[in-house]
């Protein structure tokens, strides 16, 4: 698995749409390898939702990016199939911004959430 940090920012809200104060820091982060590919973005679970991040050259196909792989992993994960899934997110994801425009040689960041209990709810009547 690969995986990295980047600068530490003294505060920042939810993403970084211009830059923030950086300061040195120390960061604590616990994660799990999975034996087996979930998704082709990185993947971010908590108890009550599963978080998608993808990046694009410009918002719109960052979104785009981030809505299929989502579907994928709906498709992977609990048995929808790629256009249910699709359906689903359009009526109950949420899609944020982590960084807009291309600063420098970085591109657009979103970060596409999708609701646990959604998730369930909208296949517990197939089980």
């Amino acid at each position: 698995a690969i995986f990295s940090i980047g600068d530490v920012h003294a505060r920042q809200g939810d993403g970084e749409l211009v830059g923030a104060p950086e300061i040195g820091g120390r960061v604590t982060v616990r994660f799990d390898v999975r034996d087996r590919a979930r998704a082709g973005w990185p993947l971010v679970e908590r108890a009550d939702q599963i978080t998608v991040c993808a990046t694009g050259p410009t918002e719109h196909e960052a979104i785009r990016t981030g809505a299929f792989e989502a579907a994928r992993v709906l498709e992977r994960e609990h048995g929808f199939a790629f256009n249910e899934a699709l359906f689903f997110l359009t009526m109950t994801a949420q899609v944020r911004c982590s960084r807009t425009g291309r600063w420098g040689d970085h591109d657009p960041v979103i970060a596409l959430s999708m609701s646990r209990r959604l998730i369930g709810e909208s296949h517990a009547k197939d089980r």
